[in-house]
């Protein structure tokens, strides 16, 4: 069932900034949008575990080494 709701001028020029073509829709510009969160927040979390798994094999240096290693 389709609804409507208010914006700011601001937020609605925002909106039609992110339109990829000229006669998409605004359900379509924030459908895009959640979609692009919820791919960052999946990225996130594997590259979380990532590195989880990098510190429980021991695959990391101090800050005091890396400093070391670049002359710093």
């Amino acid at each position: 069932m389709p609804t409507t709701i208010q914006v700011s001028n601001t937020l609605k020029a925002e909106l039609t900034a992110l339109k990829l073509y000229e006669r998409e829709t605004y359900d379509e510009v924030l459908w895009n949008l959640i979609e692009d969160s919820r791919e960052l927040s999946r990225e996130a979390l594997a590259l979380l575990a990532e590195a989880e798994a990098d510190v429980a094999a021991g695959r990391l240096v101090s800050l005091d080494e890396l400093a070391r290693d670049l002359d710093l």
